[in-house]
């Protein structure tokens, strides 16, 4: 089930559902627009030709204002918002 915007509402209101900093536009008809934060992965294309699970993936860490994602890319990035769910709700980004 997703979550319309009043139920959003209603459990960060409760404490149940914990986003900080949030501002009400931020809340949609059913989502929350999170912000890019100034910390990211890079796979480092050089080192590494293939992800695979039985090997260590090399990331160049970086801080930024700005970022450009060029296409077919791979990137590890933070948000503004830090966020606490409860354990019966799961959320997913896009």
């Amino acid at each position: 089930m997703i979550l319309s915007d009043g139920t959003i509402t209603s459990l960060i209101e409760e404490g149940i559902l914990k986003i900080s900093p949030l501002m009400e536009y931020q809340i949609q008809p059913a989502s929350v627009d999170l912000r890019l934060g100034t910390n990211f992965l890079k796979l480092d294309e050089n080192m590494t030709e293939i992800m695979t699970l039985d090997s260590e993936i090399k990331y160049i860490s970086y801080d930024s204002e700005e970022i450009i994602i060029p296409p077919h890319s791979f990137l590890l990035a933070t948000t503004m918002e830090h966020i606490e769910l409860p354990a019966d709700i799961t959320a997913f980004v896009e």
